[in-house]
């Protein structure tokens, strides 16, 4: 086996390891994205919402779960963040936390999306479907990383 193909064995596809650390890149900045307009006129993301829920007193979510909230969201950022750099060093290994880190922010965007709706006047149709895509994408392309590895590794 040349020392070439022992490289790259079991590796992701480059392209796919691209398009995965800027799905995940994307989904770090969706969470600064301005969602919808929440009660006295202002907009907001999931973590302004976190932020707000801290300093305003028109959301009822209190400190605590303001604060759980936004250890939340900054846990799946990390998640998100440490997923990028390994596909874009193309980790054999990048799917396992992928598949974490989609799970966990798709679960997580929801989450922070209802508690939001109740305070909502309105919402941006644009960013909130964008969202929704990205939390699907970010799953598709996890398992079409595993299954690329898994091809990989057939072929040695």
């Amino acid at each position: 086996m040349s020392q070439q193909s022992k490289s790259t064995e079991g590796r992701p596809n480059t392209v796919l390891s691209v398009f995965c650390g800027i799905s995940a890149l994307l989904s770090i900045t969706m969470n600064f994205a301005p969602l919808g307009v929440i009660s006295q006129r202002s907009t907001t993301g999931m973590i302004q919402f976190a932020i707000d829920g801290i300093h305003n007193e028109f959301l009822s979510i209190g400190d605590f779960e303001s604060i759980l909230l936004f250890i939340s969201l900054t846990a799946s950022m990390i998640l998100l963040l440490i997923w990028a750099i390994r596909s874009f060093k193309r980790s054999s290994k990048s799917w396992s936390i992928g598949l974490i880190a989609s799970v966990y922010y798709a679960v997580q965007s929801w989450f922070v999306l209802s508690m939001m709706g109740r305070y909502w006047e309105s919402a941006y149709r644009v960013p909130v479907l964008m969202l929704f895509f990205l939390t699907v994408a970010n799953i598709v392309l996890v398992l079409l990383q595993y299954k690329s590895k898994k091809k990989n590794e057939v072929k040695k």
